[in-house]
Formats: C-alpha cells, structure tokens, sequence
C-alpha cells in the first residue's frame, strides 16, 4: 500500500452516509427539510433566477439569491427586478439582503416575503473592499 487513495478505495457519498449518521441526517433551515445538506449559494452577478433553477434540475433543494441591497429593494428599479424575480420551481428559496440600518432591513425583508420568498438571509459577513467602505454587510 503506497498511501495513495483510488478512486476504487474510497467511499461513496452514500455509503459515507451510512457509516455516519451526521452526514445522512437532514439539513433543516427554519421549516424547511433538505434530503441534502447542499444548497445554492447566493454568488454575485450571477445567482439570478435562471441559474437556480438549472441547480435545482441538477438536484439542489435549495437556492439563495446574491445580495440585495435594503435600499434597491425598497425603491424598487431595474436592479431589484433583475435579481428578485421568482418562478414556480425556484422554492424553497431565500432573498438575501444586505444593508446597514435595521429598520430599511426590516422593511425590505417585508417586501421579499411579500414578493413570495421562503427564507431572509441576512448578510451580516460581506468582506468585499467595497461593501466594508459602504458599511454594509456587518462591516461596522
């Protein structure tokens, strides 16, 4: 044995996920169960609604929406139709925002479950230069 791992040695997902009940139990973000602990992170620029759906026909149960600014939501425009456009087969879904001020938070949270997304993700962890020098994201 040289210490090398083929392809043939390893174990598959699934028969990882028998030897080891924490890999085969659910993921569970708040009401909602995911029969796997993999989902779609929201990735700028390019997690609209398009592309979680070519996730979820790839078998991803659950998709998140790149960051949406409080401000962009609540006045509406091009960039929040752009980005918070759902379908059908976009559920379960999350709207994740990011902003500085509490209440503009709240109140876009407001329109996103209005607008029918099933989750608020809340980006309080946003390192990006720009975002840090906006205060926004959890920078402050």
């Amino acid at each position: 044995m040289t210490g090398v791992l083929t392809q043939a040695d390893s174990l598959t997902f699934a028969a990882r996920q028998a030897a080891d009940p924490a890999i085969a139990r659910d993921c569970q973000v708040g009401p909602y169960r995911l029969a796997i602990p993999a989902m779609q992170a929201g990735l700028a620029g390019y997690s609209d609604m398009a592309m979680r759906v070519v996730a979820r026909r790839r078998g991803c149960p659950y998709a998140v929406t790149e960051a949406l600014l409080d401000r962009v939501i609540i006045t509406g425009g091009r960039g929040r139709e752009k980005r918070s456009i759902l379908c059908r087969a976009d559920h379960p879904v999350a709207g994740q925002i990011m902003g500085s001020e509490a209440e503009e938070m709240a109140a876009a949270a407001r329109i996103l479950c209005e607008s029918g997304f099933d989750v608020i993700d809340l980006n309080f962890a946003c390192p990006v230069k720009k975002v840090m020098g906006r205060c926004r994201g959890g920078t402050c």
